[in-house]
């Protein structure tokens, strides 16, 4: 929901928008699995999880640290971006015969049906692939090809994957 508003809160502040986006950072760098939890008084912070919130973070992120003037924040977001992705592109979330990120309830608008982590949500997989877009586009900003190239790379993954299975 913060990541929802901050998109317009940007435009008329930029340093609340880089504070807000600095302790979704200090959230996250209380997780050992790169996670950002489901909510502020999760259970399970500290331990590695299998939850989080529906991905949003990532187009905030790389928006705000688009326009910031420091570079020292904008390399601690793109750092923060691939921290989040390497929890939801890990083994415990992405199915390794489909490419697909797999979903609990919290983690998708869909009807889950089945049991945790044998979903393959369309909005979450949508969201995790524009979240390789968007990192891959702040590393380029940023100068950091090698980044942005890996990060381009498993975009078509995602988006290769998505088209294939859930379409």
């Amino acid at each position: 929901d913060t990541s929802l508003t901050l998109a317009g809160a940007m435009w008329v502040n930029q340093p609340f928008a880089e504070g807000v986006i600095e302790n979704f950072m200090d959230i996250q760098d209380q997780n050992p699995d790169g996670r950002i939890d489901l909510y502020g008084g999760s259970t399970i912070r500290g331990q590695v999880g299998s939850l989080s919130s529906l991905p949003r973070y990532f187009e905030i992120a790389c928006d705000v640290a688009r326009r910031s003037n420091r570079p020292e924040f904008r390399e601690a977001v793109l750092q923060s971006m691939q921290d989040y992705l390497g929890y939801w592109l890990g083994p415990a979330k992405r199915d390794a015969r489909t490419g697909l990120v797999t979903a609990i309830f919290e983690e998708t608008f869909s009807e889950q049906l089945s049991d945790p982590q044998t979903l393959a949500a369309v909005d979450l997989n949508v969201a995790v692939a524009v979240g390789c877009r968007d990192t891959a586009k702040l590393a380029r900003i940023m100068g950091r090809v090698d980044v942005a190239n890996r990060y381009e790379m498993l975009f078509r993954e995602m988006r290769d994957a998505i088209n294939k299975h859930l379409w």
